[in-house]
């Protein structure tokens, strides 16, 4: 009895998990998520911003004032893009500010409040490499973000 017993343990713990299958039983072969896909399938596509007369870079009292709207429209947060508007003044940001945008309150509001006052007082250069920790819970929209900064902050560097 024991050794049937240990038998079929075996058997069961060299047995890898079962795939998925589909309605004839055969596996379906599980697709990689790439960054921006949500977890669970598909997502219902979400009404477009409207990027209709938004300036990328605009000059104001000596301050720079860049809009990442259409600088990274092709980046996700989990909802969709996450433009921001960044400030810049003597070669140092002196805001980021978030923008309109599809994200989930609930967890885009953690993201605003803790990441992007860690850009602010640094010189471009530095916020550009600058490793500010994501929030956990709002990873992707975490890492949109970053992105949105990066990017907006080297458009700065070359069209100032």
């Amino acid at each position: 009895m024991i050794k049937k017993f240990l038998f079929l343990f075996a058997l069961v713990a060299a047995t890898p998990l079962m795939a998925q299958t589909d309605s004839n039983g055969m596996p379906v072969q599980q697709e990689h998520r790439q960054h921006g896909q949500h977890p669970h399938g598909q997502r219902q596509p979400l009404p477009p911003i409207d990027t209709t007369g938004v300036v990328t870079l605009t000059k104001a009292n000596g301050e720079y004032i860049i809009n990442t709207t259409k600088l990274c429209y092709d980046f996700r947060g989990y909802r969709g893009p996450t433009p921001l508007e960044i400030h810049v003044k003597k070669d140092k940001v002196t805001s980021v500010k978030a923008l309109r945008c599809h994200e989930t309150p609930k967890y885009y509001k953690p993201v605003v409040e803790q990441m992007l006052p860690k850009y602010e007082g640094k010189k471009v250069k530095e916020a550009i490499a600058a490793d500010v920790d994501i929030v956990t819970g709002a990873t992707f929209s975490s890492k949109a973000v970053k992105e949105n900064v990066r990017r907006g902050l080297e458009y700065y560097q070359k069209h100032r």
